[in-house]
């Protein structure tokens, strides 16, 4: 008979195993949303892990839901809280049957550790074991002592219109947007934007936006690019994924080369100008890093806080007034560097007294080229079928360094 650990290890393995697996984002952003309304009705209060079952199940059973928060003030007035959450259905289904909430266990405990939070940045200092803020609590304070009937909306929208926004849980304070809306991400998810597509446009476009001109580099591209049919397509998944076993076909295997070695030009060039830019101490190259992460990290929303659930609890980053400042009198520890550990290129900036170019914690952030074989549909002979097109996506991925630097102040 197993016992309870072991059930759990179990029963995990399983969910690996299967064919569809739900999304962790998508699953983390109910039991957040739930978090923050839990806050916001008692501030004073820990939030634990029981009271976020507990709103988690009564949103389950009756989405939106409205819950009283604790009277507060000295005319003791209760606040409306407004609690919504929209997330696919599977997923939605996935989570509804208490029996896999043990599963996602570490998403509890990372959200209640974020909700309780109370620490706050060292002024006028970089402080890397921080990073952290305490706006939640600051806000959930002020409304409940304000003496008015306040009206908190809480809204963990998956699946609507995600433009122009990084949001994915809005908060709303008597109708207006509250100095904290939150880009949620899950262990892994260290991407903070893209530029996709194969035309050497796309690579061109997000290395000018670091202020950096690989347009030296086009000419080399396009001739090896010439070398590659990207109008052939595969028709079978195992001919094009390694997976367990490698069923790959030799016309895959060199086509996605060919591309990954035509796609590193840029990325060569680009290196070499950003570190004899950084060699020179061109404060005006530093600000414009700064200005890139902010765009992708926030779209240049100040109200934005991007956080990052682990197994270890929680990361945060938020731009604020002091981000630049930050990274100039951070920048001399920095390293820039070109590499091709994984098969694409990559130009990594990280600080190697924290760690290896290899290092997620060592990281401030990353340009990674990806190329792979993408799923599309494509009607063949009368019938829609899938296909399997190489196609390339250039990612921007936040490191832990950038965590400690974004701190809310």
């Amino acid at each position: 008979m197993l016992n309870y650990n072991s059930y759990i290890r179990e029963q995990y393995r399983n969910l690996q195993e299967k064919v569809w697996k739900p999304n962790m984002g998508d699953l983390a952003e109910p039991i957040l949303a739930c978090g923050v309304a839990a806050k916001f009705a008692n501030p004073d209060a820990i939030v634990t892990r029981t009271a976020i079952e507990k709103l988690l199940r009564k949103v389950i059973k009756k989405n939106p839901e409205n819950i009283d928060g604790k009277p507060g003030g000295e005319l003791k007035v209760k606040d409306n809280i407004f609690l919504r959450v929209a997330i696919r259905r599977r997923e939605w289904e996935w989570l509804k049957d208490e029996s896999h909430w043990e599963l996602i266990d570490w998403q509890f405990k990372a959200v209640a550790q974020y909700c309780n939070d109370k620490s706050r940045s060292v002024q006028g200092k970089i402080d890397l074991m921080q990073g952290k803020g305490r706006r939640l609590h600051l806000i959930a304070k002020a409304y409940m002592l304000n003496g008015r009937k306040d009206e908190i909306r809480v809204d963990a929208d998956g699946t609507g219109d995600q433009k122009g926004t990084k949001a994915d849980i809005k908060i709303t304070l008597n109708g207006k947007k509250a100095n904290m809306q939150m880009s949620l991400k899950v262990k892994g998810g260290d991407q903070i934007g893209q530029k996709a597509g194969v035309p050497f446009d796309r690579q061109y476009e997000i290395f000018k936006e670091l202020g950096i001109d690989v347009g030296p580099a086009r000419k080399e591209y396009d001739e090896a690019v010439k070398e590659i049919d990207l109008g052939f397509y595969f028709l079978d998944r195992a001919e094009v994924s390694k997976g367990k076993d490698d069923k790959r076909l030799p016309k895959a295997i060199e086509m996605q080369k060919q591309l990954r070695e035509a796609n590193s030009k840029s990325y060569r060039l680009a290196a070499k100008i950003c570190k004899a830019k950084m060699d020179a101490g061109d404060e005006k190259f530093v600000g414009k890093l700064a200005e890139f992460l902010i765009n992708y990290g926030s779209l240049g929303d100040k109200q934005i806080e991007i956080i990052t659930l682990t197994t270890k609890g929680f990361k945060k980053a938020k731009f604020g007034r002091n981000f630049k400042k930050q990274l100039l009198e951070y920048y001399p520890k920095l390293k820039v560097i070109f590499n091709m550990d994984d098969g694409d290129p990559s130009i990594e900036f990280y600080d190697p007294e924290i760690g290896d170019r290899s290092s997620t914690e060592a990281r401030l952030f990353r340009i990674r080229g990806k190329t792979l074989y993408e799923s599309k549909t494509k009607k063949i002979d009368g019938k829609t079928k899938k296909i399997f097109p190489l196609y390339v996506r250039n990612l921007v991925e936040a490191g832990g360094l950038l965590y400690k630097l974004a701190v809310d102040s």
